[in-house]
């Protein structure tokens, strides 16, 4: 959500932070929960999902339900609109708790409006072993530096010294 989220500087704001925007230059995220509705249906997520919403969720969440209407409003996948930074998306091929499906639907969203976007798919991994094995940092750690390269590095200015 802080990719997709701006805070907007006013003009009135006295702060020096408060005049410039919080847009985001890229992100890269990780086994995201893009679809909070969608992740509702996951029986291992609703005691984070539940603690979140502040109510309880259960994995037979209806579509036409209040609490799924609220899940879906406060999903990223609700926020995607033009202008969005570059992301860069670290699935797990396996992952259970996240379904690889949303990262995918975000991904499509995010293309949509033509914001740049990657999926890198960590083959033969679930939601906790991506980050933490050896052979899975092989798939997404040269990729994700390219990534920050690309889009953090800034241009080299000349300064003059008069």
């Amino acid at each position: 959500m802080a990719g997709l989220l701006d805070s907007k500087p006013t003009g009135d704001d006295p702060s020096p932070v408060g005049q410039v925007s919080a847009r985001l230059q890229c992100v890269v995220s990780g086994g995201t929960a893009t679809n909070l509705a969608e992740n509702a249906k996951v029986e291992e997520t609703n005691a984070y999902m539940s603690g979140f919403i502040g109510d309880v969720i259960t994995p037979d969440i209806s579509p036409n339900s209040d609490m799924y209407k609220a899940l879906l409003e406060v999903s990223p996948v609700s926020h995607v609109a033009a202008g969005a930074p570059p992301f860069l998306l670290i699935h797990a091929e396996q992952d259970q708790e996240m379904p690889i499906k949303n990262a995918e639907a975000f991904q499509q969203a995010l293309e949509k409006v033509g914001t740049p976007v990657k999926l890198i798919r960590v083959p033969n991994s679930n939601h906790q072993r991506t980050w933490g094995q050896k052979e899975n940092a092989a798939v997404w750690a040269s990729p994700m530096v390219q990534w920050m390269d690309q889009y953090l590095k800034r241009k080299a200015t000349t300064t003059s010294t008069r």
